[in-house]
This record gives C-alpha cells, structure tokens and sequence, in this order.
C-alpha cells in the first residue's frame, strides 16, 4: 500500500487536492462492481 500511495503517478491528484481510492487487495474490485452510484 505504502508503495501506491508514494506513486509518481498519484502526484498530480495530490496537486489538485484530488483523493484517490486504492484498490490492493483483489476482492476490491468484486466489491465495487456491487456499489452503485
């Protein structure tokens, strides 16, 4: 987790003060797909 936080990548959304969901554990995305808006 601690890697994808320090992404380069996440700088941009950090810049617009922008949270970022992270998904690291592969039940994450079977979760989502029950959400809805």
């Amino acid at each position: 987790m601690a890697g994808a936080k320090n992404s380069p990548h996440q700088e941009a959304f950090r810049k617009k003060g922008v949270e970022v969901l992270l998904l690291t554990d592969r039940v994450d995305e079977w979760v989502l797909s029950f959400l809805k808006d």
